[in-house]
């Protein structure tokens, strides 16, 4: 997660823009390709896994507040 959080720029609380094309392996194998200019948002499910929640927690960011 270290080397994946830096290909995206937070744009606000639970927002994040990916900013330059990316992979992430999941421990079950499974394989995510983010390409730039995809929005995450926190609460949204992207491929089956909520990212912008993992990007929040992996820089240290306080929960969004969920709706």
């Amino acid at each position: 997660m270290q080397r994946f959080r830096l290909n995206f720029v937070r744009e606000s609380e639970g927002v994040w823009r990916c900013s330059t094309p990316t992979t992430l392996l999941l421990p079950n194998g499974h394989k995510i390709e983010v390409a730039p200019g995809t929005v995450l948002t926190r609460g949204t499910s992207f491929m089956g896994v909520e990212l912008a929640r993992l990007l929040d927690e992996a820089n240290g960011y306080d929960p969004a507040p969920q709706p």
